[in-house]
């Protein structure tokens, strides 16, 4: 029978799946492993106890013994555990006048032995808490009942290999099932994802952590969605992700480790949340494509010289670093801060920010996120005010900067003051319906009204001197252009 069902099947013996995992994975769609699960983990948990037997096998000169295939004893005293007659397996067939049995005895399994059974007590269970739900693995925390994310293995050639080969990005549970309830998942752990070539990783809502090493060597990773529940990120974290572009670190955040974004040359922009605390040291080392850091700091994360946060920044005059005003004063004399260009921002009542000029005492609308996601909770109609004030002084709105509402999802309208510019990319990629230049304006920016999938009716002013690059341009849903 086993013959026929295995009629063009391709057969291997004495094949060991763990010393050629990858090949082996190659081969088809999907593999069963029916191996020891410690040892598929590379015994990083623990190694598994297991039961081994011994059997004695007797020939008896009797028709029938017990008259059964097999019996089980489990009383304490018997030496053996069971004890299988093989010919009650085929009744009917043997010799009639003998009869062949075989005794069972529980032996402690060792290294080369046949495991059995495994050993069912609380420090097996422990090391078999490990789980792998879906294609990620985790560990789990039975007294505070939570789940942590980690690695496939340590091998960060092998790590998720085989997933990422398939998939652009890996997605986090929000809860896993154990123990018979959905139990949370609350962090990613050290080496989780080290070395993993997908493009995008999502975590969840209850992700509060990032642990050391945890993103390191991702050279292909543009992109970590959903950390708006992140407290803390690990040493070396991300060191090595050279193809991240924005760092925008959220509310809630409130240390970042040494190292933990060391070698990322393709940072350009940082965003350091009202609630840092902590700058671990050569945390941007070599980050040295950056151009602007926004820090939300309503004071100073301090920093010394001997920390080099900023290690291999050969020029950081030429960065842009946007503070609070009301903190600009201490950006300005603090040790590795004061080194940037340091301009200020304030924000009005609806979240909006301008950077201000103390001197000129004028404003420019500027973006909260210089690409998607930028200002996620404004309303459908906004208002730019004709000024801003701040400790009891106007500063006079002149300008929509460049970048300032690109890729908002939110805001249908905006009516705006008699400003003189509207910058680059001001709008695009935004949904907004109709836009009415005012007077006044003389210049709009390359890309300032582009690719507005909503757009319908645009006002342009008498004023308007100078158009930029495809200023306006792919908004495929425009119907008319009205000079004013």
């Amino acid at each position: 029978m086993v013959e026929r069902m295995l009629d063009g099947v391709e057969v291997r013996l004495n094949e060991d799946y763990l010393s050629d995992r990858k090949g082996y994975d190659g081969v088809a769609d999907k593999i069963i492993y029916t191996g020891h699960i410690d040892e598929y983990y590379g015994y990083r948990y623990g190694a598994l106890q297991y039961r081994s037997l011994r059997f004695e096998t007797e020939v008896l000169d009797i028709p029938n013994f017990q008259g059964v295939a097999g019996m089980n004893f489990t009383d304490l005293d018997m030496p053996y555990t069971r004890i299988v007659e093989h010919k009650h397996f085929e009744f009917g067939k043997g010799n009639p006048d003998k009869t062949v049995i075989t005794r069972e005895y529980s032996q402690t399994w060792q290294q080369g032995m046949e495991a059995y059974y495994p050993v069912n007590d609380e420090a097996n269970a422990k090391v078999y808490e490990h789980v792998k739900d879906g294609y990620l693995y985790y560990d789990i925390d039975d007294d505070a009942k939570t789940a942590t994310v980690t690695y496939e293995s340590l091998n960060p050639e092998e790590n998720y290999a085989l997933f990422a080969e398939k998939n652009y990005y890996l997605d986090t549970y929000a809860t896993i099932s154990w123990g018979g309830e959905n139990i949370p998942v609350v962090g990613v752990g050290p080496y989780a994802f080290a070395g993993c070539s997908v493009l995008e990783i999502r975590l969840n809502e209850n992700i509060k952590s990032i642990g050391d090493y945890a993103c390191s060597g991702c050279k292909k990773l543009q992109d970590v969605r959903n950390c708006e529940s992140l407290e803390t990120i690990g040493e070396h974290a991300f060191s090595g992700c050279n193809k991240l572009e924005y760092l925008y670190l959220p509310e809630g955040l409130t240390t970042i480790g040494a190292d933990a974004f060391y070698g990322c040359t393709g940072v350009a922009h940082i965003s350091l949340p009202s609630t840092l605390i902590s700058i671990g040291a050569r945390a941007f080392g070599g980050c040295s494509a950056l151009k602007e850091i926004t820090s939300y700091v309503d004071g100073i994360v301090v920093l010394n010289e001997a920390s080099k946060v900023f290690d291999g920044l050969t020029n950081p005059a030429a960065v842009t670093l946007r503070v609070p005003a009301s903190a600009q004063s201490l950006y300005k004399n603090a040790a590795v801060w004061s080194k940037f260009n340091i301009i200020s921002f304030i924000k009005d009542a609806n979240g909006i920010m301008y950077i201000i000029d103390q001197t000129e005492m004028t404003a420019v609308v500027t973006y909260e996120k210089y690409t998607e996601g930028n200002y996620p909770n404004l309303s459908s109609t906004i208002s730019i005010p004709a000024y801003i004030r701040y400790i009891g002084k106007n500063y006079i709105v002149t300008e929509i900067g460049d970048h300032a509402f690109i890729g908002n999802k939110t805001i249908d309208e905006v009516k705006m003051p008699n400003v003189k510019r509207i910058g680059n990319l001001a709008f695009t990629g935004t949904i907004i319906r109709n836009i009415v230049i005012p007077e006044g304006v003389t210049a709009l920016g390359d890309s300032a009204i582009f690719n507005c999938a909503k757009l319908q009716y645009i006002y342009i002013p008498t004023t308007l001197e100078n158009y930029g690059m495809h200023a306006i341009g792919k908004n495929i849903s425009l119907k008319m252009i009205y000079n004013i």
